[in-house]
């Protein structure tokens, strides 16, 4: 049996937090940069790596700044930006694009190759790196690609972190030199 005297009325659900939310992160939008997304698939694969480390490691702050965006975006919940998202998300904000411009985005920026982006995807590709990154998400990303912690990133540790292996490990020095 429902309690319908439990229920929120009109007005108590407009100021939820749930509600608030939503404001928050349809604000936050109004300045994000949709050209950021679009840039990140012109990057060699090891920036867009290392990227994807330095997105781990930011501040919280900033991480729920991105967190709000792609909240808004994610209008069905589950986890994963679509271009059909993309698109609604953008528009909702003003920004407009063409539905092929969309998917080219979406496409750039997907990385693991699923067909939508996933969170770690949108922070990685909406990071403005002069901006949103400190010494400290340098220094741990750089660790993170240390392995053996000499102060140097091996074309072999590379490659292990890459997940590269026999006929694959020249990839790491292709890798290294972009």
């Amino acid at each position: 049996c429902v309690d319908t005297h439990a229920r929120l009325s009109a007005g108590q659900a407009l100021h939820s937090a749930w509600s608030a939310d939503s404001a928050t992160s349809r604000r936050s939008l109004d300045s994000f940069d949709i050209e950021r997304l679009k840039a990140f698939g012109q990057l060699g694969s090891l920036k867009q790596v290392l990227l994807h480390v330095v997105a781990g490691q930011l501040q919280d702050t900033k991480r729920n700044q991105f967190r709000n965006q792609f909240v808004h975006l994610d209008s069905n919940g589950d986890g994963l930006v679509s271009a059909e998202e993309l698109e609604v998300g953008l528009a909702q904000v003003g920004i407009t694009r063409s539905h092929s411009d969309v998917i080219q985005i979406v496409a750039s920026v997907d990385t693991n190759f699923n067909g939508s982006i996933d969170y770690t995807e949108f922070v990685a590709a909406a990071l403005d790196f002069a901006i949103d990154v400190d010494r400290d998400a340098c220094l741990t990303a750089f660790n993170v690609f240390d392995i053996d912690g000499d102060g140097a990133i091996s074309e072999e540790e590379l490659a292990r972190l890459l997940g590269l292996e026999g006929d694959q490990l020249s990839r790491a020095e292709e890798l290294i030199e972009m």
